[in-house]
């Protein structure tokens, strides 16, 4: 999914995010996410961030998600935590 989001234009996306809880069972979730990068067009963030109400109540139960970049969608997924983040700009930090 994330390799097919362009990096300058707005999207959404419904994704059903399959995954396994702590405890070990096979769950799933659905995700609405409203994909904006930085660098989209105003315009077209304004366009988007319009019609967000009309088209996500298409989707209801889903969990929403704003996203700017794909470490946001990752966050909110669970594959990427709040400390692995602080690793690796720890990890960048050390290089320097």
């Amino acid at each position: 999914m994330m390799a097919a989001l362009p990096q300058s234009d707005c999207r959404y996306v419904v994704y059903d995010h399959d995954f396994v809880t702590h405890d070990g069972r096979k769950t799933s979730k659905m995700y609405f996410i409203s994909w904006m990068p930085s660098n989209a067009t105003r315009h077209n963030k304004m366009a988007y961030s319009e019609m967000k109400q009309t088209v996500s109540t298409r989707f209801a139960g889903t969990f929403d998600v704003q996203a700017q970049e794909s470490t946001d969608i990752l966050l909110a997924l669970g594959v990427l935590s709040r400390e692995d983040l602080e690793e690796e700009d720890q990890e960048f930090e050390d290089d320097f």
